[in-house]
Formats: structure tokens, C-alpha cells, sequence
């Protein structure tokens, strides 16, 4: 999936008003597999971990514990 139009064109014209140049334009969704082949090694090493406690069950806990 590529971003939106709009919101790459924004950043084309912000980048320039830097006067940064760019070789070559690429999107973060080109990078998919790449960062999730690095992030399961990562997980792996022990270097990070990954949280698949469901949003709704986060934000119950966050918010007993913020207010308790």
C-alpha cells in the first residue's frame, strides 16, 4: 500500500525548501519485509520484544494503574 498522494507530495516540497537532495524516492511500505525480518531477529537476540496484549486490555491496565 503506498501513501497517499498528498502526503508524499509534502514531504517532496518540504525536503526541497531544505534544499536536500534525494536520489531516488521510496515509501516505508517498500521496506515491509525487510523490517519485519529484522525485527524477528531482533526478538530472537532478546533485544526487543513485542506486546499482543489487545488495545482494549492495554488501555484497561493503563489506565487502573495510571490512576491507582
Amino acid at each position: 500500500m503506498q501513501e497517499k498522494e498528498e502526503f508524499s507530495e509534502n514531504i517532496i516540497q518540504d525536503v526541497a525548501a531544505l534544499g536536500i537532495m534525494y536520489e531516488k524516492l521510496t515509501h516505508t511500505s517498500d521496506y515491509f519485509p525487510e523490517m519485519l525480518d529484522l525485527a524477528e531477529r531482533l526478538i530472537k537476540k532478546g533485544y526487543i520484544y513485542a506486546d499482543d496484549t489487545p488495545l482494549e486490555q492495554m488501555r484497561e491496565v493503563f489506565v487502573v494503574s495510571a490512576f491507582s
